[in-house]
């Protein structure tokens, strides 16, 4: 029963974060709160089907855990409170530019996304052919294949080119550029019919996740949607919105909504499942609770790892991997464990991998590092600053990395983000939104 305590504690943290933060229901830290209780209520409704005896160690791990990331949290808007607060007595009701794209750019932007996803699409049914896979069940099988590490290592026919890897970037980057903008359209101007070309942007920005079986990338997008439309509102109100319960009942409708969808999206990505939807959602996010659990009852709370940062700086290895310099590439998943003899998981919350990697200690510093670089975007570069264009490249940048936030109680992100691939794409992104917002190309028509 010493989860139900571990409840009370989160609820607590939750409570004394959000006085402390002044209200913001959108602070990191009140944010992973919430997703911990989410999730430790997601276990607690499983406490029989999945046997939980949870230890006081780790508790101690989980809380002590959260509770450094508010810690940072509250220093940095300490150190900023003097030029938050004058930043938000400003009435930033100016005027706001609204930001058009060129019909040209917007044509050659969809005509790249759909010629790259198509393109994909070929190179995967290639590599799924190569390894004699079969191929009616491309997707599913390529995900199988891209999961691997002999695929991430492989460079002949188990890889797509770098050419292609690299526009494939591309395409991501311009769905976030462009739900950032409209955004910006429908907060600032309002709706209008002509929006809807930004919708199909973002769409076909969509397409290579689905060709790669993976659902993810649809929840990092929603996750930079919700953040940063939260924060374009209070620009436009001066940060006088601190609890709205327009946005809770986003969150709930979005939970709701998005567990049948995440459930019944498994044929889409083709793949497969015979547990019923409440049984495979648990694993996921309540799951990983019980998960670090028995990691830490398994392997106690010293380091683990052979290699340095193995499982949290996963992405940085494979990188130097690719350059030559490192024979070592681990494996981005991590190992199984079993709920139950129908459920086996392997994800365990945010702290599990600094946790095998550096020891009770060197997590609880990595923590702080994570909470000082997301609190020195949301209180330094976006809160405690005039509504400006270094404002807005700030906001793309933290709406970008806010999946880590939302995926704390049930996974670390920090493999994907801290890697060449994620750095790329945010260069992209920035660079285009450049572009956008500053280059205005006249086609001259000779009569």
């Amino acid at each position: 029963m010493n989860i139900f305590f571990l409840l009370l504690l989160e609820i607590f943290l939750f409570c004394f974060a959000y006085i402390v933060l002044n209200q913001d229901i959108m602070a990191p830290s009140v944010v992973m709160c919430a997703m911990f209780i989410i999730s430790t209520l997601t276990a607690i409704i499983n406490i029989h089907n999945w046997s939980i005896h949870y230890s006081f160690l780790s508790i101690t791990v989980l809380i002590s855990g959260i509770f450094c990331f508010f810690l940072v949290e509250a220093l940095v808007k300490t150190f900023y409170a003097k030029q938050i607060k004058s930043e938000c007595r400003k009435d930033r009701a100016f005027p706001i530019k609204e930001i058009d794209m060129q019909r040209w750019l917007i044509t050659a932007i969809l005509i790249f996304n759909l010629l790259i996803c198509h393109r994909y699409y070929l190179e995967i049914c290639r590599i799924v052919n190569a390894y004699g896979l079969s191929v009616h069940s491309v997707i599913n099988s390529y995900r199988i294949l891209f999961t691997s590490t002999a695929l991430r290592t492989e460079t002949s026919a188990g890889a797509t080119s770098v050419i292609l890897n690299q526009c494939l970037k591309v395409v991501k980057a311009t769905g976030y550029v462009a739900g950032y903008i409209l955004l910006r359209k429908i907060i600032f101007f309002g709706w209008k019919r002509k929006n809807v070309i930004y919708i199909f942007i973002i769409l076909t920005s969509l397409i290579p996740d689905i060709l790669s079986g993976a659902r993810a990338g649809f929840i990092d997008f929603i996750c930079a949607i919700l953040i940063e439309s939260y924060i374009l509102r209070n620009c436009k109100y001066g940060w006088k919105i601190k609890f709205s319960r327009k946005y809770v009942k986003i969150g709930l409708v979005l939970l709701l909504i998005g567990i049948p969808v995440f459930y019944f999206s498994l044929s889409l990505v083709g793949r497969k499942t015979d547990k019923l939807m409440f049984e495979y959602v648990s694993n996921y996010l309540g799951g990983s609770i019980e998960l670090f659990n028995r990691y830490v009852q398994e392997n106690g709370i010293t380091k683990k790892s052979d290699f340095w940062g193995e499982e949290s700086f996963s992405g940085i290895y494979i990188l130097i991997n690719k350059l030559g310099y490192s024979q070592h590439v681990p494996n981005v998943d991590i190992e199984y464990r079993r709920l139950n003899k129908r459920i086996l998981g392997n994800v365990y919350t945010f702290f599990r991998r600094p946790l095998h990697d550096f020891g009770y200690w060197g997590m609880c510093m990595f923590t702080w590092g994570v909470s000082f670089v997301y609190s020195w975007l949301y209180y330094g570069e976006i809160k405690g600053r005039e509504y400006f264009k270094k404002t807005e490249y700030a906001t793309i940048v933290y709406g970008y990395l806010y999946r880590e936030i939302i995926y704390a109680s049930i996974d670390q992100r920090s493999q994907h983000i801290l890697s060449l691939n994620a750095i790329l794409i945010l260069i992209i992104a920035l660079l285009l939104f450049f572009w956008i917002t500053n280059v205005h190309v006249v086609w001259n028509r000779q009569k």
